[in-house]
């Protein structure tokens, strides 16, 4: 079979399933067409896309998934990075200019993969004076984040901790500025098929998808005599107003944000703890 029975096919998974198997970009496979592709290649793609139209997510297949400004490493270990978690570093990055001067502590909970502290530590990595940490309670999601931050060569900016949310967490700066896309379906939405072949533990937040973000809150208080504390939060949008009350019970004087994404969804808040600058 010729590159061309696949190109020519308007099947864009077999493309790129295809597109990885030679590691050759779309240009190439356009510039040869009339290659032959050996029988072991053939066979390859049509498994994989067999396992796709099984329900395996793509990314899974591939063991990568682009995010933000870099090509990650995946497995089924780890929640696959959304693309329109993406905006999440837009807006950190929007914020710390705000503290160019200042030694920043960047702490990403429930890191997964590492996609959100493995870009912005590699955006920021000339300023000397920021440090960067990652937490999951997954020993398997930590080991893939340091498998990435190596590959990226990252491996020295980045501090991973295995960490049931902040329980293993202390940091002594005074700016602290914490990411964190944590676990919120709900008993509805965890029984969506579309998520079966991803980590329950990475998607399920209990009965009404908040009882992480509950703990969350109480165990920020132990973060309460540092001056700067900016969190940013990946939500659903139905949770918005019982996770107002969740976040003005334990921090009453906390000041919150909404953040939409391109098709005017909100999508994240962020969260004025402390902001004594």
């Amino acid at each position: 079979m010729k590159i061309a029975n696949y190109l020519k096919s308007n099947n864009e998974e077999k493309k790129q399933i295809l597109t990885d198997i030679l590691q050759k970009n779309s240009a190439f496979l356009i510039a040869n067409q009339e290659k032959k592709l050996t029988k072991k290649q053939v066979k390859t793609i049509e498994l994989l896309y067999q396992k796709y139209q099984n329900g395996w997510p793509l990314p899974y297949l591939l063991n990568y998934q682009d995010f933000y400004k870099l090509k990650l490493k995946v497995n089924s270990q780890v929640l696959i990075p959304r693309p329109e978690t993406e905006l999440i570093i837009d807006l950190v990055l929007n914020q710390y200019q705000n503290l160019k001067n200042k030694k920043i502590n960047f702490l990403d909970i429930g890191t997964g993969s590492g996609a959100i502290i493995l870009n912005l530590a590699h955006i920021l990595k000339d300023y000397k004076n920021y440090q960067f940490f990652a937490s999951d309670i997954s020993k398997t999601s930590l080991e893939l984040a340091k498998e990435n931050a190596i590959n990226f060569k990252l491996s020295k900016k980045i501090k991973f901790i295995h960490s049931d949310l902040l329980e293993k967490i202390n940091l002594n700066s005074n700016y602290l500025i914490i990411t964190a896309n944590l676990p919120y379906l709900d008993d509805i939405q965890i029984k969506n098929p579309n998520l079966k072949k991803e980590p329950k533990i990475a998607l399920y937040g209990g009965k009404d998808g908040l009882d992480i973000y509950r703990r969350l809150f109480t165990d920020l208080k132990k973060f309460k005599k540092i001056k700067y504390i900016k969190l940013f939060l990946e939500i659903d949008p139905a949770q918005k107003n019982k996770l107002e009350k969740i976040i003005k019970y334990n921090w009453p004087k906390s000041e919150i944000f909404k953040h939409y994404d391109l098709r005017k969804k909100l999508r994240f808040i962020s969260i004025n703890l402390n902001n004594q600058l």
